[in-house]
């Protein structure tokens, strides 16, 4: 293959990369849909793709006291409870988690790798994680 040829194809990919991410909804927060795998709540839950990397939880500093009184994830037992928390906003983003993360808390979760670059994609669009707009359905 020529240097050209794959210049093209790497052209096309990056094209097809952003057309996607623009063309994406911009989502006020986050559902992640745990039932079934036995995840517990808890004070600092985090969310890891398929890689393991994390998604959501690692923070440079939070204020312990808003971890206490507020919590940076919302639990809530359906879907539609989910949403109608103003936290969600009126368009989350709901995506179904794939395992139980390894930590010894029980409270994490594993999502698939393409949902957590669309959660990604989508944040740099509203930073609803920054903001702690996340809920946990159990």
């Amino acid at each position: 293959m020529r240097v050209w040829e794959a210049f093209i194809g790497i052209l096309i990919t990056l094209t097809a990369l952003i057309t996607s991410a623009s063309a994406q909804p911009i989502y006020t927060g986050l559902i992640i849909d745990a039932r079934g795998l036995g995840i517990q709540t808890g004070m600092s839950p985090k969310i890891y793709d398929a890689d393991e990397r994390v998604v959501y939880g690692n923070f440079e500093y939070i204020d312990p006291n808003y971890v206490i009184n507020e919590g940076i994830v919302k639990y809530a037992e359906s879907t539609e409870v989910a949403e109608e928390l103003e936290l969600s906003g009126n368009h989350p983003m709901v995506v179904k988690a794939i395992a139980m993360g390894e930590d010894p808390s029980g409270a994490s979760v594993v999502i698939k790798d393409q949902d957590a670059w669309k959660i990604r994609v989508a944040n740099d669009l509203k930073d609803f994680l920054s903001r702690h707009q996340v809920t946990i359905i159990l």
